[in-house]
């Protein structure tokens, strides 16, 4: 009896030690790749600004910290004629549906802020159109589309100013924040987030005329909820024309988003493989480190590397420059 208990437990442990290598590979690997929150570079005036107090779905603040083009266009479509205007800084904002939109610009000076205004007046009697709620503060002029109680809310923070701490409003998203890195390899001229990816991601794509099958289900598969990112740039000139468009090649940027998986690191190694073909990536190494790669429709390169259960995306206009984001990430991680 003694030598069938034997027998039967060498039997089993061939048979388990297979698994048991695979599953403490897997740990040693991810507690290799942890990465920890830090001091991410971020756009100038950032966490000072706050942030409207409205239950917010996606949030953009653009402000390289120094005056800049901005069209008028980010806050009103269709104006044909007007000088260009210079600005320091851009909020911009939107509810789950994706459809109630609310903006706000910080111009170089209150008489620039109201001569848009009237410009905008002007031709919305000109042309008989309606204008969406607008609203002037000194040097700020904000706007909101829509007519949904998201709206209502949102111009009643704009009209009193009601701002509230990014940090203590959503605390778990500025903890995903905090995993970007320190050292991009340009300055960081815009951030934010998302939260509720998948109700949102599609939509956002969309809006973008951007094809990109298999990402929505590939996100809700390891279970995303916060996206944080930011954009970088050298010598940021001018805004691109809709604040909401990832027009990365007009204003030259690149973006890396950052997002933290629903389950532990080893699960998410093991389930990487179905993420990529659900998102159509494939296999590349940068720096002797493995990741993942997809063109969008050639209007911007796509490259996804994970550290245990925090997933990195880097976008740029060239496949070089999202490479080079991305070391930034594994560098920082190193």
């Amino acid at each position: 009896m003694i030598r069938t208990r034997s027998n039967a437990a060498r039997q089993a442990k061939r048979l388990l030690m297979p698994f048991v290598g695979l599953f403490a590979g897997l740990v040693l690997v991810s507690a290799c790749q942890v990465i920890e929150p830090g001091d991410p570079a971020l756009p100038n005036g950032f966490l000072d600004a706050g942030i409207p107090d409205v239950e917010l779905g996606v949030y953009m603040y653009a402000g390289p910290g120094y005056e800049i083009t901005i069209p008028v266009t980010v806050l009103v479509d269709g104006v044909e004629v007007i000088d260009e205007v210079t600005g320091t800084r851009v909020i911009a904002a939107t509810h789950t549906d994706l459809e109630s939109i609310g903006a706000r610009v910080d111009f170089s000076g209150a008489a620039t802020a109201e001569r848009v205004l009237q410009v905008f007046e002007q031709q919305a009697a000109t042309s008989g159109t309606t204008l969406p709620w607008l609203y002037r503060d000194g040097l700020s002029i904000a706007v909101v589309e829509g007519d949904s109680p998201w709206a209502v809310q949102m111009q009643e923070a704009f009209t009193s100013n009601a701002t509230v701490n990014f940090q203590d409003a959503y605390p778990d998203t500025w903890e995903v924040m905090r995993l970007l890195p320190e050292d991009p390899p340009a300055p960081a001229v815009a951030a934010g987030f998302v939260r509720n990816v998948s109700d949102l991601i599609e939509g956002i794509l969309t809006k973008q005329d951007i094809s990109a099958p298999g990402l929505n289900s590939a996100l809700d598969l390891v279970r995303v909820e916060h996206v944080a990112f930011a954009a970088y740039a050298n010598d940021l000139d001018s805004l691109p024309t809709n604040i909401t468009d990832l027009d990365l090649q007009q204003a030259n940027m690149g973006v890396i988003a950052v997002a933290k998986a629903g389950y532990p690191g080893p699960i998410i190694n093991v389930m990487l493989n179905t993420f990529a073909s659900r998102a159509g990536l494939e296999d590349i190494t940068i720096g002797g480190e493995e990741a993942r790669y997809r063109n969008l429709d050639n209007k911007a390169h796509l490259i996804l590397k994970n550290f245990g259960g925090v997933l990195y995306f880097a976008l740029s206009p060239t496949r070089e420059g999202a490479e080079q984001l991305m070391q930034s990430v594994i560098d920082s991680a190193s």
